[in-house]
């Protein structure tokens, strides 16, 4: 279970040159793992049936008598996914291979039946370049920020705010300083991959021209259309270009940098 306020700025002419907070309105996650069980009036049909739904709930470290070092927490949650006989899907049918983007796609439209042409391609292509083991891995966690929050409100605000490098409202309301970039000189790396039709390496030439960062120092990935957008996160080292460029371009960059000791 996690619980968190909302920080609200409160900052004002008494402040003395700080920003201030104050605390605003709570919400919470309670995350519930289950063996799952698909018999007749068992724990499949009825966490099915919870889905969409308000119910109470009552949350103790460990089962015995309330106490000062096992205390109770109560409340009442809102049902708002169930993806066990999803993840049994994925797991059972295609097992630890797989094509991240064409296998997302299938299962999202038909989670009870993926398609055993499908799953014949991941095993024939010998498993892909992302296991999905690291896809359940990743997306499993608690709280899941990649998909709960990060994506997709957030990173379309900071992108919205960041991605012309210049001042604009949203930078403004983020407390981003674009100023400065025609006076940037720091090393630069770039991966494309399939997402965004190219349009990462368009930005990345046009960073370089805006900036002073030297060719010598920048190193551009073209990915596509091998890597989809989160295989440079979860693809098996041996298979993922980004671990396999990224390192030596770190090692050339700043090998003579900063205070880096021989």
């Amino acid at each position: 279970m996690f619980v968190d306020a909302a920080q609200l700025d409160s900052t004002d002419f008494a402040s003395a040159g700080w920003v201030e907070y104050i605390g605003g309105l709570k919400s919470g996650n309670l995350s519930i793992e289950f063996h799952d069980d698909v018999a007749d009036n068992d724990v499949d049909e009825e966490l099915w049936a919870l889905l969409g739904t308000v119910v109470a709930f009552t949350l103790k470290p460990v089962s015995g008598a309330t106490s000062a070092s096992n205390p109770e927490y109560q409340g009442s949650v809102l049902v708002t996914n169930n993806g066990a006989q999803a993840h049994e899907v994925a797991v059972s049918r295609i097992g630890e291979g797989g094509s991240l983007e064409e296998f997302m796609s299938t299962l999202a439209a038909d989670p009870a039946t993926l398609d055993p042409a499908v799953a014949a391609r991941y095993a024939e292509s010998g498993g892909g370049i992302t296991p999905i083991a690291n896809l359940a891995d990743t997306f499993s966690q608690q709280p899941v920020n990649a998909v709960d929050w990060f994506f997709p409100t957030r990173i379309t605000i900071d992108a919205n705010g960041a991605d012309q490098m210049r001042m604009n409202p949203v930078a403004k309301y983020l407390g981003l300083r674009l100023k400065h970039t025609s006076k940037v000189n720091l090393p630069f790396y770039v991966v494309q991959t399939d997402d965004t039709g190219g349009d990462v390496l368009k930005g990345a030439r046009n960073w370089i021209k805006r900036t002073k960062t030297p060719k010598s120092q920048t190193v551009m990935i073209n990915a596509d259309p091998q890597m989809s957008h989160l295989d440079p996160l979860m693809a098996t080292p041996k298979k993922n270009v980004f671990l396999k460029t990224v390192g030596p371009f770190l090692k050339k960059a700043f090998a003579t940098r900063g205070n880096r000791r021989r």
